[in-house]
């Protein structure tokens, strides 16, 4: 569902007020645009390889934007900031390769939940970041994400568990978010009781059985309309999570999507006390917006892993 994402110059990540840092290889050709360098902010305290930080004008609008970014159409994408060729990306590296999924505080990525049709899949995409070197969580060197507290994944257990997370939370369209995550949980604790020596860790997520058992399950707060949204939202949050490495492996990354839908929940409740009547597809996409700006932007992503792992 993200693999034909392209930037439609919503502008969002260039109206947000956020610290745009600049490479200092790239400030020169930046520079032919403009007469003076009052564009060009001091960053202290910035890694070595950060020149400054692009000026922002009336709004909290970077200087460069105007009917679209002046420097990706004089010059390229090649020639735009790190942080602006990487955004909406999400890019994980570790010893599978290179997995990227979107942040959808991006009015683009976010229609993307709503136009997508068919089955959602794990698929080799386009390049990681068009232009530029993908940078993100790298855990090539880490240890493989935690099954249980004394015990890790490998990482052919770990992808095909990816797998099933999406799979789980994309299939069966009458299938409540509530009640996927349901499943899931039970899912965690039943993986958990494998042991090492009969099977492959793969095997035993393949023959998980796909029932909640007694598990209370929360009353959707959503239309039934809008289940399949939800669930790729949380698909999105469940793909290329640096929760799985950041806090303590299976239940970390489970728990990340309980309080994705939790945080959702509350910016539905919120549209709908300022608003009347049911909910829209264009108020559900302003929801996911802001659930997305929360988690993956304003988040101190190490505090949030500390307390989802239940962690002091």
């Amino acid at each position: 569902m993200h693999a034909s994402y392209g930037c439609r110059h919503a502008g969002a990540c260039c109206s947000s007020g956020w610290a745009i840092a600049l490479e200092r290889e790239k400030v020169d050709a930046i520079q032919l645009l403009r007469a003076d360098r009052g564009w060009l902010l001091p960053a202290p305290g910035a890694p070595t390889e950060v020149a400054g930080v692009i000026a922002y004008g009336r709004g909290g609008r970077c200087v460069f934007h105007r009917d679209g970014c002046e420097i990706q159409r004089a010059s390229g994408h090649d020639a735009l900031p790190s942080a602006c060729q990487h955004f909406p990306r999400e890019v994980l590296i570790d010893p599978r390769g290179i997995f990227v999924t979107l942040s959808h505080y991006c009015p683009t990525a976010a229609d993307l939940l709503f136009e997508h049709h068919g089955p959602v899949e794990i698929v080799a995409g386009p390049p990681a970041v068009p232009g530029g070197t993908p940078e993100g969580l790298n855990a090539v060197d880490v240890l493989p994400p935690l099954l249980t507290g004394s015990m890790l994944m490998d990482h052919e257990g770990y992808a095909a568990w990816e797998a099933h997370m999406v799979q789980t939370l994309t299939t069966r369209d009458t299938r409540s978010p509530e009640e996927a995550l349901a499943i899931l949980d039970g899912q965690v604790k039943s993986l958990q009781r494998w042991r090492p020596g009969k099977s492959p860790l793969a095997d035993a997520v393949r023959n998980l059985r796909d029932d909640c058992a007694d598990t209370a399950i929360p009353e959707p707060f959503v239309s039934v309309t809008f289940f399949p949204v939800v669930k790729r939202l949380l698909a999105a949050h469940a793909f290329a999570s640096w929760m799985a490495y950041q806090g303590n492996g299976l239940p970390s990354v489970v728990r990340k999507l309980h309080l994705t839908l939790a945080t959702l929940r509350m910016e539905v409740a919120g549209l709908r006390d300022r608003a009347c009547g049911p909910l829209t597809a264009s108020a559900l996409k302003d929801a996911i917006r802001q659930t997305d700006l929360q988690l993956v932007h304003l988040a101190d992503r190490d505090h949030l892993a500390r307390r989802l792992s239940g962690w002091v």
